[in-house]
């Protein structure tokens, strides 16, 4: 879905990245800073792939329950793969198993470079009726001052400020 490439992309810092299955099994976080001098942590975990094995789910769950303490999921889904829906709904799935459900949440469709016109045309009108929903390409840039925006207001949206 783009992951690593999308940590790269937001922190300007290097990431490890590779299209084969498990080639982020190391959990890594990076300090963002946006261009009005926000920042927050991003932490690129493991993928949530369906129907894997229970072995592999237990071997995987530390690292998932680590998500109980988010503020924010990002969940970054591959805008090319025709099974995306399919894809979100397992994510929530796993969510909802690890208790993880009322962490807010944005989807990000990556990878909306390899769109073709049309497709792309659907995507945007389904995320101008979404809020939680960002078209993005992070190999081209596209969509990540959106997202970064969203991520901010998302983060700071309850919190008040004050002068001690």
């Amino acid at each position: 879905a783009g992951k690593s490439t999308l940590l790269k992309a937001l922190s300007g810092q290097d990431a490890f990245i590779s299209p084969t299955l498990f080639a982020t099994l190391d959990t890594s976080v990076r300090k963002i800073v946006t261009p009005d001098r926000f920042s927050f942590l991003l932490t690129d975990t493991v993928g949530f792939i369906r129907n894997l094995p229970t072995f592999l789910v237990r071997a995987f769950q530390a690292t998932l329950e680590e998500i109980n303490e988010a503020d924010l999921i990002l969940n970054v889904l591959d805008a090319s793969d025709p099974a995306r829906r399919q894809h979100e709904e397992a994510t929530l799935s796993i969510l909802t198993g690890l208790g993880a459900l009322s962490i807010p949440r944005i989807t990000v469709y990556n990878k909306s470079d390899l769109l073709e016109s049309g497709q792309s045309d659907l995507l945007k009108t389904e995320c101008s009726n979404r809020k939680d929903l960002v078209l993005a390409s992070a190999s081209e840039g596209r969509g990540l001052g959106s997202l970064l925006k969203l991520i901010r207001n998302r983060l700071t949206g309850s919190r008040n400020k004050e002068t001690l």
